[in-house]
């Protein structure tokens, strides 16, 4: 076989690491990033993203915790004893497997009768920002989703209530498959993006599941002010059903959007296709939960969750993302991946096509890779091909520990660093370089950051710089 130096691979991948390390050159106490920065003579710009002649990113930085007008909890059910069903106090009890770290709220199906209202009172809440517009949305875990007919969201105050347009959820015996089925129900979204304005074949699945309500569709008893909102109810209509179950409730947020235009980050990052089945994005205290939905509600999307740069990346450019990833028990492990991928086509076959960086927290491997088509709908070619390990690392991951991943793309070469992140401190802990084979091609791509199966992970901030190419590339040499 030889010595694993002559094989040309290893070759190509110890020059790319050889060139990107000369380029990295410098004090310790930066990172690679940092180095990158300096290097490239930038300033911090003001703004949160500036675009070269062309359109594409030359700067941009988010600290996901700003902004949070645009989103806000109306409850997150960690404190289930506050809220009534059908009238009696205490039937909702806390659950640990919440689809939120704070735990859920879980109540049983009765076993007879149609009709489940569960109810609480509230501090009067201002929710005018939404009086006409937005998205109220809901996680709800089902054991039996056949027993659910509908379920309907209202606020209440004065007296006076305002019913949004419940959300109906079709009989059993039809699978929900990734083809379009014509007895499901499409769900139609406020705005129509780009021709596509639906959520193809709404309906709940065992397990988790996402419930969104428009809130420019809905009725009033009286002229509810939503400024001094007291109330909120959930109608569930029920079917007949064999014996009890099981449901959970989970952070009912109020906020401006969930599409390209709108969603919180609208002005800088979009779901793809501009779709929130496709990537919902939760704010909190410390950054930003990227939330996927599961693939038994939603088959087409594969358990992915994307964030897509509104515009697209020159050819070179250094990146850095700061994350924590939150629960990682090996149930939370399994198809378990962070992804940051470069030169993504986000509307022909969004996620098939993309160079970048992975960590898998089930194979415990921090990498690189590319994917692109392989000819037959849904499949995929790799480099290096699945099970080579030449341009990947042993990492494991700890639940609660924030990392900072930095990647480095200047041509065919990539070269990712993540690092342990303690206060000041940021100590390396693996490093991998490789120099790809499959072309990139002239066309510029955005970039995703992603989170794929169980994984639940927190963003606190990320920075791009991509300065001229000329002066980047001398730079690298």
């Amino acid at each position: 076989m030889g010595h694993p130096l002559t094989h040309p691979l290893r070759r190509w991948a110890l020059l790319g690491m050889v060139l990107l390390g000369a380029y990295f050159s410098g004090s310790p106490r930066w990172t690679m990033f940092e180095r990158a920065k300096r290097r490239a003579g930038l300033d911090q710009p003001s703004q949160k993203m500036q675009l070269a002649a062309d359109g594409s990113v030359r700067y941009l930085h988010d600290d996901f915790r700003a902004e949070p007008e645009r989103q806000a909890v109306v409850d997150g059910f960690e404190q289930p004893g506050a809220w009534w069903a059908n009238g009696q106090q205490g039937c909702l009890r806390r659950s640990a497997d919440g689809w939120a770290e704070g735990g859920a709220g879980e109540v049983w199906l009765p076993a007879r009768g149609n009709l489940l209202v569960l109810q609480r009172r509230l501090q009067p809440l201002n929710l005018r920002r939404w009086q006409a517009t937005g998205y109220a949305t809901l996680w709800l875990r089902c054991e039996a989703p056949e027993a659910i007919a509908s379920v309907q969201l209202c606020l209440g105050g004065g007296g006076c209530w305002r019913l949004y347009e419940p959300l109906a959820n079709p009989a059993s015996g039809v699978t929900n498959t990734i083809a379009d089925e014509p007895r499901l129900p499409d769900l139609a979204l406020r705005v129509r993006d780009r021709g596509r304005g639906r959520w193809v074949d709404f309906g709940l699945a065992r397990g988790w599941n996402l419930l969104l309500w428009r809130l420019d569709r809905y009725q009033e008893v009286g002229l509810p002010d939503l400024a001094e909102i007291g109330q909120i109810a959930l109608r569930l209509t029920l079917r007949p059903r064999v014996g009890a179950s099981l449901v959970a409730l989970d952070e009912l947020r109020f906020q401006d959007g969930l599409q390209r235009h709108d969603n919180p980050l609208a002005s800088r990052w979009t779901p793809p296709y501009g779709r929130p089945q496709f990537g919902v994005y939760e704010r909190l205290s410390n950054g930003l939960r990227l939330r996927n939905v599961r693939v038994d509600q939603y088959p087409s999307n594969g358990d992915h969750a994307r964030l897509v740069t509104q515009a697209p990346l020159p050819r070179d450019f250094a990146l850095r993302l700061e994350f924590t990833l939150t629960n990682l028990d090996p149930e939370r492990r399994r198809n378990g991946w962070l992804r940051v991928t470069y030169d993504f086509e986000p509307e022909r076959d969004a996620g098939h096509q993309w160079f970048g960086a992975f960590l898998s927290l089930e194979y415990e491997r921090l990498g690189l890779s590319a994917v692109w088509p392989a000819g037959v709908k849904g499949q995929v070619r790799e480099e290096p091909e699945r099970g080579c390990r030449l341009a990947s690392k042993r990492f494991r991951a700890r639940a609660g520990q924030r990392y900072r991943l930095d990647l480095l793309a200047v041509g065919q070469a990539a070269i990712v660093r993540i690092y342990t992140v303690d206060g000041q401190r940021v100590r390396p802990r693996a490093t991998v370089g490789y120099v790809f084979r499959r072309p990139r091609g002239d066309q510029r791509y955005p970039l995703a950051l992603e989170a794929t199966g169980n994984v639940r992970v927190v963003l606190h901030e990320v920075e791009i710089i991509a300065p001229a190419s000329r002066a980047f590339r001398a730079a690298a040499g």
